[in-house]
């Protein structure tokens, strides 16, 4: 767009005006040249990328590549356990942390817009949850506690009051992919983004049958239907500044579940963790950033 200085009067020059006129001619040299019409005759058809100033490339520890019109943030670490990271209640608490790998800070000139692209595996492993079957011998009344509060995951299935109506029993909530041992989501500048949420379920299932029997020879059932390759990936809008962008976790408190059979004959109190860690390798991360151009000269 064209470029339009104030004209100075008087016998002298104020330094502000010198410096606000300044400002002018830089704002337009370096960001307002974009049309054919700012440029002399014939001037756009000899404008090549040599006239462009060329992009930065950063490596270690923020892997980034910034140029004139946009930026873009990656990371990739592979599948290796000695590279993975994990976490539980009983390391980091019930606080969101930033993943290792799936975060980034973004510093932009001028508003932008952002598409964040994530993809992780990411599993639960120590931990045990009540056998599909057991919905027979569980009968669970969430009125208790108030359904928001089950729904956010807030209490335990064990602290629930037994009913005695078949129509009231959740057979789906019992066995594999049930019981959450944490949550996973993307967050920019501490705002979570509710809309990418995703579930960690605990991986193991207790040797239970329909009555409370013991089943499976007392073996634990491990299997492997509770590990999932996430992908998480949103447009947004962000405004000139520091933003922080990344995946962050949520583990689920510490809580136990009682054990049957042999192990509660010799220790009443036998219980294991219902969630223990959470694991998260094979991470990767993109966040490319476009400058809106309608902010440059705002």
């Amino acid at each position: 767009m064209p470029i339009t200085i104030p004209t100075l009067s008087g016998s002298y020059i104020k330094s502000d005006q010198f410096h606000d006129r300044l400002n002018i001619i830089q704002k337009f040299i370096n960001l307002g040249i974009d049309s054919s019409s700012d440029l002399e005759s014939d001037g756009f058809n000899q404008f090549e990328t040599k006239h462009v100033y060329k992009p930065d490339l950063f490596g270690s520890p923020s892997p980034k590549m910034t140029g004139v019109s946009s930026q873009v943030h990656w990371r990739n670490i592979s599948n290796d356990w000695t590279t993975g990271v994990t976490m539980s209640g009983g390391s980091v608490g019930k606080t969101w942390v930033g993943v290792p790998g799936l975060c980034t800070r973004l510093k932009l000139t001028e508003r932008a817009q952002c598409v964040f692209t994530s993809s992780f595996y990411v599993f639960e492993l120590g931990g045990v949850s009540y056998p599909k079957s057991f919905w027979k011998y569980e009968l669970k009344d969430k009125s208790k506690f108030g359904l928001g509060a089950w729904e956010a995951d807030e209490v335990d299935e064990d602290d629930a009051v037994s009913l005695k109506s078949a129509s009231d029993r959740e057979r789906d909530a019992y066995g594999h992919e049930y019981s959450v041992a944490g949550n996973v989501s993307l967050f920019i500048n501490g705002q979570q983004q509710s809309s990418t949420n995703r579930k960690v379920h605990t991986s193991n299932v207790l040797p239970y049958g329909r009555y409370g029997e013991q089943t499976n020879n007392g073996w634990i059932m491990y299997q492997m239907i509770s590990r999932h390759q996430q992908t998480i990936s949103k447009r947004f809008t962000l405004e000139k500044g520091i933003h922080d962008v990344g995946i962050m976790c949520q583990p689920r408190q510490i809580s136990h579940i009682s054990l049957r059979g042999e192990a509660k004959t010799h220790n009443t109190q036998a219980a294991c963790q219902r969630r223990k860690n959470i694991y998260f390798l094979a991470r990767s991360m993109v966040a490319d950033v476009v400058y809106d151009s309608d902010s440059r000269l705002e």
